[in-house]
């Protein structure tokens, strides 16, 4: 069973991410700081979601999985 979409949030710390399947950098791709909300849909784009911490502190997702 795939996902067909997805809701993240974001603790604790700030990151950027890319849906493209590129890998983001800490000063490439889309900002996401502590307290956003992202909702992804398609299959495609949640598989090709990544992401990587932009600043001094570990940031933490927390995704919901809607099938």
């Amino acid at each position: 069973m795939s996902a067909r979409a997805v809701l993240v949030t974001s603790e604790s710390g700030d990151i950027r991410f890319r849906i493209d399947g590129g890998l983001p950098t800490t000063s490439g791709g889309h900002y996401f700081t502590n307290g956003d909300t992202l909702v992804l849909t398609g299959t495609q784009a949640i598989q090709q979601f990544r992401g990587i911490r932009c600043g001094d502190t570990n940031g933490v997702l927390r995704v919901t999985y809607f099938y």
